[in-house]
C-alpha cells in the first residue's frame, strides 16, 4: 500500500510538471511545484545552478513558489545522464564536457560549502565524469557541511571520477549532517590520499543505508577504502561495500578512523575476497557468496555471523523499507522511490547494465556471444576459473571467441555461427592455431609453438622446433621424450639406467648386478626372458642382510653397527665366525656409544670427539628474540606478553635452553603466561639464552614499546570567568614515541555551563566537542593542557560547572598507536565561579638568571619572585614580604633582589602573603622560601700560614670580633616576632622607619646577618 500510494503521489507530481510550462532555466513561476519546501531539479542545468545556491533558499535567484518559511534545499525529479547526447561516449559533444575535465563539483571549499538539503527521490546520476588529477575535494558533491543528501544513486558504464586527495564518488568532503539511502557503482580513483568509493573524507557525518560496488584505486599511502577513506567521529551504518580495493594501505569499508572506538561502525560489511582486502577500520569481513545468501535481516544460517542485523529497521518517510534482500545469489539492493537498486554480484554493473547479472567476473559481452569482452579489475586466475567464462578475443564479433595464438584468425567458430554468420563476419579461420608454421592436422601439440611432432604419441615432443629457445622451452610445459637416448626404450635414459640394454628392469640401487624391481610393464614373460635375477637383499651391498642406509659397514659383511661412529663395530654379524672375524680387517669397539672413547658415552659428552674435554664450556647462541611489540600501558606497570616461544637459540649439547631476560642489566621474572611486568617507555629487552651448564649467550635486544595512559592531572578545578583556564593532562609514565595528539570534548549532559561560558569564535575560540592537545616532544609535558577560554560576562551568577572528558589519544607521526586512557583519571569537573577565589602563590629563587634553592655568597645578587595563579580573570594583586633575615625590605611587589655578600653562611627564609583586590579582597596562604647560602668551592692549597687555620678570622664564628662565637652574644640577629614589611609608611612596624634603617645599617656593617651557621 505505501508503493502504491508513492507511485501515486509520483503519477500527479509528473502531470503537474508536464502542465507547467516553467522548466526553464530560468523565470519559472513556481519552483517548488509540490510544496515541500525542496526546488525541484530537472536537468543538468539546475543541478548546475546549485553551486550558485548552496543553501537551498533559491535556484537563478528565485525562490518563488517556495512556503512561507523558504526552501531548504533540492529534489530531483529524474534521472540525469553525463552522457548528455546519449552516444555511448564523453566527449566533447556531451554539455559539461569542460575541456575534458568533466563535472565541476558543488562546494569548492569550506565557505563556498553544499549546506542545504539533496534529495535524489530514488533517481540516477548516470555516467558521471571527473577528470581533475591534482584537485582535491572531488566528487558530484566537492564539500558539504551540515548537509542532508538522501535517495541518490551514481552509477554507469561510463562513470569515473578522478583527482587527487579527499576524493569519493558521491562526496569528496563532508561535515556534519547525514548521508542516507545512496550507492555509487563506478570507478574511482585518487592519486592521494582520503579516498573512497562514497565519500572521500567526513568529520561527524552518519553514513547510513548506504553502499558501493566497483573499483576504488588509490596511489596514496594513507586512508583508502572501498566505502569511506578517512573519518573523524563520524557513524558508518548498515552499510556495505563489495568495491575492488587498489592500494599499498587500504581497508576493505574504512580506511582509517582517526578518533578510534569513539566512532561506530555498526551492522556493516565488505567482502573480502572481492574487494581484495581482509581489514578494514570497522566492519564486519565476509565473503561476497556470504553477503549474496541471505534473503532476508537478521541471517544467522549463511555465516557464522549474524549478517544484516536490524537492516529491516532502516525504513524511508513513508515506512518503506530501504533493503531489498533479493535471492540467496543476489547482494540486497536500495529500495527507493519504488526502485530496486541491485549489483548482485557485486562487480560494479546494476543489473540492467549487466551482461553478466550472477558473475562478479565479468559484466560487458558487447557482441552478445556470451563470452565477456574483459574481466572486472581484481578477479585474478581463480576467480576466472571459476566463473566458467572464456575471454572474447572478438568482442565485438559473435562469429567467434577463440584465437591461442592471438593472431587474429579464430580458431574456430561459434557453435550458433552458421555458414551465412562465418562469411559475413569478415573473419578467416585459423589452419595454423599457434603459428608455428605446422598446420594444425599435422600439428601433435596444435597450441604449442614449442614443437609439432610426437611419433610415438606419448605427449612427448620428439624434439624442440628450430625457432623454439630456451626460453620457449621452459615456458612451453612440455619435456622431450626420454627414449630418444634410451637404449632399451624402457623409459629411463641409459644414464639413469642400471640395465640399459634390458627392458627388464633399470634399478641396482647397490650395484650387486641384481635388479631391486621389475619395471612396471614387464609381465612374466619379460622377465623370464631377461635372464636377470631379483636382489633377495635390496640396496644391500656385502648382502649381510642389512640395507646400505642402515650398515655403517656396506662393503663389509662382518659387522652392520657403529653406534658411536667411530670406525669400530659394536658387534660382529651372528654367522661371521673366527675366520671372517681375522679376514674383515675390523676391530670390536671396547668403548661402545663412545667416540672418543673417554669414557663418557656421546649422549652425556659435550664433545663426543675431543677426548680431552667433558665439561660444557660453550655458551649457546640466540639467533631469535620475539617480534618487536607495541602494547597500551594498565598502570605504572603493565604485564606485557613476550613470546617465549618465539626465541630461538642453538647449543652446541643441550637440545633445550633456558631463556633470560634483562632490562637496563636488572633480571625480569617472567611469570607462568610468559608476562613481565615492565614501565612505560621505549624499552630494549636483552635476551640471553642459557643451557643447562648455566652459560649465558650474548644478548640479542627486543625492541618493546609501552605506550603510557593518558589522564587529567585534577578531576576538579575552578576557574572565574574572562580567562583561560587550563586543563592539565598527564602521562603514566615515558612515551615512547610524539608527538602525543590528545582528543578532549565537553560532557554537555553533565555539565550546567553550556557553551555561552566559553569563546567559541574568533582566534581564541575552541570548538568545545573536539579540544586537541598536541605534546609534540617530552619537555612540553610539563605545560600540556586543554586551554578553556572562559567567557566573562559581568553578571554575578551561581557557581556553573563545565565537564570534559577525554576522548582518545595518539602517539607518533608516521606509525601512529593508540595511547590507552586512564579510566579513573578521565574526566574532569570545572567549577566556574563568580565569586572572588583566593589567590595561590609560590617563591622561586634566582642567581645569575639560574634558579634554585642554594646560592653563593659571592655570586652576585639573589632575586626572589612571588609567582601567583589566580583563577579570577583580571585581579591584581598586592605583595606583603616579611624578610627578617635579609638584608633587605622590600615593598608591594612580586619580585626584589639583594646582595648576600655581606651575609653569613648558612639557611635563610622569606614569607610572603598575596592579596588580590576582588569582593572581597582575599589572601593566599603564606608561602615560605627557604634557601642556603654558601661559599664558593675553593682550590685546596694547604692555607697561607703555619698554622693551619682560616686567615682573616679572630676566632671562628666571632663577627664581632669579641673572641667568643656569637651564637652566645646578647645580639638580637632577626629571632623574635615577624613582622611584615611596610614599603611605604615612615613608622610603625619593627622594621620600618628610619630608626629600623639605622638599625640594619649598623647590623650590616657588624656583619651581624646571620641565622644559623654552616657546619
Amino acid at each position: 500500500m505505501p508503493r502504491a500510494i508513492s507511485l501515486f503521489f509520483s503519477l500527479i507530481l509528473s502531470l503537474l510538471i508536464s502542465a507547467q510550462q516553467a522548466w526553464s532555466a530560468d523565470g519559472r513561476s513556481d519552483y517548488d511545484l509540490d510544496d515541500d519546501g525542496l526546488i525541484e531539479i530537472n536537468d543538468w542545468a539546475d543541478l548546475d545552478e546549485v553551486r550558485n545556491n548552496l543553501d537551498g533558499t533559491s535556484l537563478y535567484g528565485s525562490s518563488e513558489g517556495c512556503p512561507a518559511e523558504g526552501c531548504v534545499g533540492f529534489e530531483l525529479t529524474t534521472d540525469l545522464d553525463f552522457d548528455t547526447n546519449g552516444d555511448g561516449v564523453l566527449n566533447v559533444e556531451d554539455t559539461f564536457w569542460n575541456s575534458g575535465a568533466g563535472w565541476q563539483p558543488i562546494g569548492s571549499s569550506r565557505d563556498d560549502a553544499f549546506s542545504g538539503i539533496f534529495h535524489g527521490n530514488g533517481y540516477l546520476i548516470r555516467n558521471l565524469m571527473i577528470a581533475r588529477p591534482t584537485s582535491d575535494s572531488q566528487g558530484l558533491f566537492g564539500i558539504i557541511i551540515n548537509a542532508t543528501v538522501k535517495e541518490l544513486g551514481l552509477s554507469g558504464p561510463l562513470m569515473r571520477v578522478q583527482a587527487r586527495n579527499v576524493v569519493g564518488g558521491l562526496v569528496g568532503y563532508a561535515q556534519g549532517g547525514q548521508i542516507t539511502a545512496t550507492f555509487v557503482s563506478g570507478y574511482v580513483h585518487g592519486t592521494g590520499g582520503g579516498v573512497g568509493g562514497l565519500v572521500g573524507s567526513t568529520t561527524g557525518t552518519d553514513i547510513v543505508a548506504s553502499y558501493v560496488t566497483g573499483f576504488v584505486r588509490g596511489d596514496g599511502d594513507n586512508d583508502i577504502a572501498g566505502l569511506l577513506g578517512y573519518r573523524l567521529g563520524a557513524n558508518v551504518i548498515a552499510s556495505m561495500s563489495t568495491a575492488y580495493v587498489q592500494s599499498r594501505v587500504v581497508g576493505g569499508l574504512v580506511g582509517y578512523s582517526w578518533s578510534g572506538d569513539h566512532t561506530e561502525t555498526s551492522v556493516s560489511y565488505w567482502a573480502t575476497d572481492a574487494s581484495g582486502q581482509n581489514i578494514s577500520y570497522g566492519g564486519t569481513p565476509a565473503t561476497l557468496a556470504e553477503l549474496q545468501c541471505p534473503t532476508s535481516a537478521d541471517n544467522t544460517n549463511c555465516s557464522a555471523k549474524v549478517l544484516y542485523e536490524t537492516w529491516s529497521s532502516f525504513t524511508d518517510e513513508q515506512g518503506n523499507g530501504y533493503w531489498d534482500f533479493g535471492t540467496n545469489t543476489e547482494l540486497p539492493g536500495l529500495r527507493m522511490g519504488g526502485r530496486v537498486y541491485r549489483d548482485a554480484d557485486g562487480d560494479g554493473s546494476e543489473a540492467d547494465f549487466d551482461d553478466f547479472p550472477t558473475q562478479f567476473a565479468a559484466s560487458v559481452d558487447s557482441d552478445g556471444d556470451g563470452s565477456p569482452d574483459f574481466w572486472k579489475s581484481g578477479c585474478e586466475d581463480e576467480c576466472r576459473s571459476a566463473s566458467g567464462l572464456v575471454l572474447d578475443q572478438f568482442p565485438s564479433n559473435p562469429a567467434a571467441v577463440l584465437d591461442t595464438d592471438l593472431d587474429g584468425m579464430p580458431d574456430q567458430w561459434n557453435s550458433d555461427c552458421d555458414s551465412a554468420c562465418q562469411s559475413s563476419s569478415g573473419l578467416t579461420l585459423d589452419d595454423d592455431n599457434d603459428n608455428d608454421g605446422v598446420a594444425n592436422e599435422d600439428d601433435a601439440f596444435p597450441a604449442n609453438q614449442a614443437a609439432s611432432v610426437d611419433l610415438d604419441d606419448d605427449g612427448y615432443p620428439d624434439a624442440w622446433l628450430a625457432g623454439c629457445d630456451s626460453d620457449c622451452q621452459s615456458e612451453s610445459g612440455l619435456v622431450l621424450d626420454p627414449s630418444l637416448s634410451d637404449t632399451d626404450n624402457d623409459g629411463v635414459e641409459n644414464d639413469n639406467d642400471a640395465f640399459i640394454a634390458n627392458s627388464a628392469a633399470a634399478v641396482d640401487d647397490d650395484g650387486d648386478g641384481f635388479p631391486d624391481a621389475w619395471l612396471e610393464n614387464c609381465d612374466s614373460e619379460c622377465q623370464s626372458s631377461s635372464g636377470l635375477t631379483l636382489d633377495v637383499s635390496l640396496n644391500d651391498t656385502d648382502n649381510d642382510g642389512v640395507v646400505n642406509d642402515e650398515d655403517a659397514f656396506a662393503t663389509n659383511g662382518a659387522a652392520s653397527v657403529d653406534a658411536d661412529n667411530d670406525g669400530l663395530p659394536d658387534a660382529w654379524h651372528e654367522d661371521c665366525d673366527s675366520d671372517c672375524q681375522s679376514g674383515s680387517g675390523l676391530t670390536l669397539d671396547e668403548s661402545l656409544n663412545d667416540t672418543d672413547n673417554d669414557g663418557l658415552v656421546n649422549s652425556e659428552d659435550p664433545y663426543p670427539s675431543d677426548p680431552t674435554r667433558t665439561e660444557d664450556e660453550d655458551a649457546p647462541e640466540i639467533l631469535q628474540v620475539p617480534a618487536a611489540i607495541s602494547v597500551a600501558a594498565t598502570g605504572e606497570s603493565t604485564l606485557v606478553t613476550l613470546n617465549v616461544n618465539e626465541a630461538q637459540a642453538i647449543d652446541n649439547f643441550d637440545d633445550e635452553l633456558d631463556y633470560q631476560v634483562e632490562l637496563s642489566g636488572e633480571l625480569l621474572a617472567i611469570n607462568a603466561d610468559q608476562q613481565v611486568s615492565l614501565p612505560s617507555g621505549a624499552l630494549s629487552l636483552d635476551w640471553f639464552a642459557v643451557d643447562d651448564a648455566g652459560n649465558r649467550s650474548e644478548p640479542l635486544s627486543q625492541a618493546v614499546n609501552v605506550y603510557p595512559q593518558v589522564r587529567f592531572t585534577q578531576d576538579e578545578s575552578i576557574t572565574g570567568e574572562d580567562r583561560d583556564a587550563l586543563l592539565a593532562v598527564e602521562l603514566s609514565g615515558p612515551s615512547p614515541a610524539y608527538p602525543i595528539s590528545i582528543l578532549a570534548t565537553w560532557v554537555e549532559s553533565e555539565s550546567t555551563a553550556t557553551t555561552d561560558d566559553m569563546v567559541t569564535e574568533g582566534e581564541s575560540g575552541v570548538d568545545p566537542s573536539e579540544l586537541l592537545v598536541t605534546i609534540d616532544s617530552v619537555d612540553a609535558l610539563e605545560n600540556a593542557a586543554v586551554r578553556i577560554p572562559v567567557v566573562g560576562d559581568g553578571l554575578q551568577e551561581a557557581d556553573e560547572v563545565l565537564s570534559f572528558a577525554l576522548v582518545s589519544a595518539i602517539a607518533g607521526s608516521a606509525d601512529v598507536f593508540a595511547m590507552p586512557i586512564d579510566d579513573s583519571r578521565s574526566s574532569h569537573r570545572m567549577t566556574v565561579t563568580d565569586n572572588n577565589v583566593a589567590p595561590t602563590v609560590q617563591i622561586t629563587g634566582s642567581q645569575a638568571g639560574e634558579n634554585g634553592t642554594i646560592f653563593i655568597n659571592d655570586a652576585g645578587e639573589i632575586t626572589l619572585t612571588a609567582v601567583v595563579e589566580d583563577v579570577n580573570g583580571g585581579d591584581s594583586h598586592s605583595y606583603q614580604w616579611y624578610t627578617e633575615e635579609l638584608p633587605v625590605t622590600p615593598g608591594d611587589q612580586a619580585s626584589f633582589s639583594f646582595d648576600p655578600l655581606s651575609m653569613a653562611l648558612g639557611e635563610y627564609s622569606a614569607r610572603v602573603v598575596v592579596t588580590d583586590d576582588g569582593n572581597p579582597m582575599l589572601s593566599s596562604e603564606e608561602e615560605t622560601f627557604t634557601f642556603t647560602l654558601q661559599e664558593a668551592a675553593a682550590p685546596d692549597d694547604g692555607g697561607t700560614d703555619d698554622g693551619g687555620s682560616d686567615n682573616g678570622d679572630q676566632g671562628d664564628g666571632d663577627t664581632d670580633n669579641g673572641g667568643d662565637d656569637d651564637s652566645s652574644d646578647d645580639i638580637n640577629t632577626g629571632g623574635g616576632d615577624q613582622t611584615p614589611v611596610d614599603n611605604g609608611g615612615s613608622s610603625g612596624g619593627s622594621s620600618g622607619g628610619s630608626t629600623g634603617l639605622w638599625l640594619l645599617c649598623l647590623l650590616a656593617l657588624g656583619g651581624l646577618w646571620r641565622r644559623r651557621l654552616a657546619c
